[in-house]
């Protein structure tokens, strides 16, 4: 998911993040020619403070396995910024951190996380790529965003 998501916020084609998400290791392991999938994106332009901000408190949730106050900070966060220019971005972060609390069931692949650890990440990534899709809402041919 974060890797989908970087891709779509630096804009690469279908075509590009298809390469990425294991057409180049598909040609790899049948020995054939790497796929040339262009030039490489150009620089990112910089990401809105209230979205960094709130990359920051999440990622420093995480960091604590929730246990702190940085995931009320973030929730906080969200709510305040909810009507400004960022807002679409900021509330479907903060309908992610809501879903925290109903998760009490560790990941049989990673037990040593907390139930709650991968929301965050999913709610930092989104916070970290406004550019991208929100969830519940899809690119369109154009890419765009349709909802």
């Amino acid at each position: 998911m974060q890797t989908l998501r970087l891709a779509l916020q630096v804009g690469l084609t279908d075509r590009q993040i298809q390469g990425i998400t294991g057409g180049q290791a598909r040609r790899v392991l049948a020995h054939q020619d790497l796929l040339d999938l262009g030039p490489t994106p150009p620089a990112e332009q910089p990401i809105a403070p209230a979205l960094e901000r709130m990359y920051v408190m999440l990622v420093a949730a995480c960091e604590r396995m929730l246990g702190g106050q940085e995931l009320l900070m973030a929730l906080d966060g969200c709510a305040a910024g909810a009507d400004g220019p960022d807002g679409d971005v900021l509330r479907a972060t903060r309908g992610l951190l809501e879903q925290i609390e109903d998760r009490t069931d560790r990941d049989p692949l990673r037990q040593e996380r907390t139930p709650r650890f991968d929301l965050a990440v999913v709610a930092a990534t989104v916070a970290r790529t406004p550019d991208a899709p929100l969830p519940g809402h899809q690119r369109s041919a154009a890419g765009g965003t349709v909802r």
